[in-house]
Parts: structure tokens; C-alpha cells; sequence
């Protein structure tokens, strides 16, 4: 068959079109980092790749989970440190207070200052969290769970955050861990027993607080101990969601990805087939009129 200028335009001109085409492709590739754009490039790699889309965006979750929690769990760390600091202070005022050598007036003064001492307990009690939710309420988080007078009013369930799939913590601890509310030793309680029996200048009653603030004291450090442990089951849960999230980022790479020094080389292999396209239709002879 005889090759006519017409048949080689034509040949030249899809050519050109098919190294276009290329050319966009390989500068697609060159500007997102992505070998494969739609499923028709590679049905296969891009359903993976996909899947692992989904694998990062879980991880990306269950690690803004576990920091959320940790959040919650250091901030009610801190606070339960400050309710120490409260015990501490009102014993050491219970244990000078039944001392025999001071009078009305001075355990009435110092009834003043454990009355203080109690509302900064009540305040602490009601200290608030992540988005305002308050530490040591239950699910009726969007309230205080004590009221002015110190009287527990929420309940003591404990809301949990999922950090890995089918993994879920508690992300606070509940009140009745830190506080006990309504039991004889309950913090907010003895404190009010320890005023009451200041202002009645009750001595013996006064060294009978002493043994519900020593447990009110080790129930906040229970508490504390056992906030520092969900602290650090969550930093490990949180360890491993990013490990899992950088995991499903390199392998999304590694199935539609390419690498910048080859994405570079296919747009320059690419462009440069354009180049002699072009330069070949320049070249050939025009068509014949009795060819077109």
C-alpha cells in the first residue's frame, strides 16, 4: 500500500494528540504525587489505596481520641493534686485545732479557714474539661455535679473514647473514685464536720475528723494513681494510632504514588515526545489536494 502525505499527517497528527495527552498526565503526576488518579489507571492499586485512605482517617480519629482523653485525665491529675494540698491543709488545722491549749476564739478562726477550704474543694469539684464538659460529672457532663452547698446532683457513669477499633477508655475517672459523695468520708463532708466542730469548739470531735480526712486523703491518691495509669495506657494507644496512620500514609505512596526524580523523568520523556511531534509535522511535506 502506497503511504500518502495525507496518511502520514493523519498518523502524525494522532501522535501529536497521544503525546499531549501524555504530557498531561505525567504533569498531573508531577504536581500531586499520584501515579494513579481515577480506578481505570490501576482498578486494583487504587481500591487498596483506598482502604488505607480509610485505615489513616481511622488512626487520625482514634489519635484525637486518646489526646482528648489525656487532656481530661492531666487536667483532673492536676486537680486532684490541688485537693491534696486541701486535705493536707485542713488536717494539719484539725491536729493543731485539738490541741487543749487553744481557746474558742482560736478554733473559730481556723473554722473560717477550712469553710474556705471547702469551697475551693466544691470549685475543684466542679472543675470543667475538654469543651467545657465538667471532669468529674457523668454522662450529664454539660452541668456541675455539685451544687453551692457541696451535694453531689450528676450521676457517675464514665464516658469512653474509642482509640483503636473495638478499643475503648475511659477518657476521665467518675466522682465517686475522687470524692464519694454522700459517704462519711466523703472530702466535701468532713470538711463541713471539721468547721462545725471548730465553730462549736468540740475538741473530741475534732481529733474524730482526723481519721475521715486520712481516708478522704488516700482515696484522692487512689484516684490519682489510678488517673496516672489510664494516662499512660492512652499514651500508648496513641503511639500506636499514629504509627498505624503513618503506616496507611506510606503505603497509600507506595500503590498510586510516584517519586518526585521519577514523576520528573515521565514529564521530560513525555514533553520531549511532544517536541518531536511537533517538529516532525513541520517537517513533512503538505498534502496534495488530490490526497486530502
Amino acid at each position: 500500500m502506497r503511504v500518502t502525505d495525507s496518511m502520514l499527517y493523519e498518523l502524525n497528527r494522532i501522535n501529536i494528540a497521544k503525546s499531549r495527552e501524555e504530557v498531561a498526565q505525567a504533569q498531573e503526576t508531577l504536581t500531586t504525587g499520584r501515579r494513579v488518579q481515577d480506578p481505570s489507571d490501576d482498578p486494583a492499586d487504587f481500591a487498596a489505596a483506598r482502604r488505607e485512605r480509610s485505615r489513616e482517617a481511622r488512626a487520625a480519629m482514634h489519635k484525637e481520641s486518646a489526646e482528648r482523653a489525656i487532656a481530661n485525665l492531666q487536667l483532673t491529675d492536676d486537680t486532684l493534686s490541688n485537693v491534696t494540698d486541701i486535705l493536707n491543709r485542713a488536717r494539719e488545722l484539725a491536729t493543731q485545732t485539738a490541741n487543749d491549749t487553744l481557746n474558742a476564739g482560736d478554733r473559730l478562726n481556723a473554722a473560717s479557714e477550712v469553710e474556705e477550704l471547702r469551697q475551693q474543694l466544691i470549685s475543684l469539684a466542679n472543675t470543667q474539661g475538654q469543651g467545657g464538659a465538667y471532669l468529674f460529672a457523668g454522662y450529664l457532663e454539660d452541668a456541675p455535679p455539685f451544687d453551692a452547698s457541696g451535694t453531689f446532683v450528676s450521676d457517675q457513669n464514665v464516658r469512653e473514647v474509642e482509640v483503636a477499633p473495638g478499643v475503648r477508655m475511659p477518657m476521665k475517672i467518675n466522682a465517686q473514685a475522687a470524692f464519694a459523695p454522700g459517704a462519711p468520708d466523703d472530702p466535701i463532708a468532713v470538711l463541713e464536720n471539721l468547721s462545725t466542730a471548730l465553730r462549736a469548739d468540740d475538741v473530741p470531735a475534732i481529733r474524730g475528723t482526723l481519721d475521715g480526712l486520712d481516708i478522704a486523703h488516700g482515696r484522692v491518691s487512689d484516684a490519682r494513681g489510678t488517673t496516672g495509669a489510664l494516662i499512660a495506657a492512652l499514651d500508648v494507644a496513641q503511639s500506636v494510632a499514629d504509627r498505624v496512620e503513618d503506616e496507611a500514609a506510606i503505603r497509600q505512596t507506595e500503590l498510586v504514588g510516584e517519586s518526585d526524580v521519577d514523576a520528573y523523568f515521565a514529564f521530560n520523556q513525555a514533553q520531549t515526545a511532544l517536541n518531536t511531534a511537533v517538529q516532525i509535522a513541520g517537517e513533512l511535506p503538505p498534502p496534495s489536494l488530490a490526497q486530502r
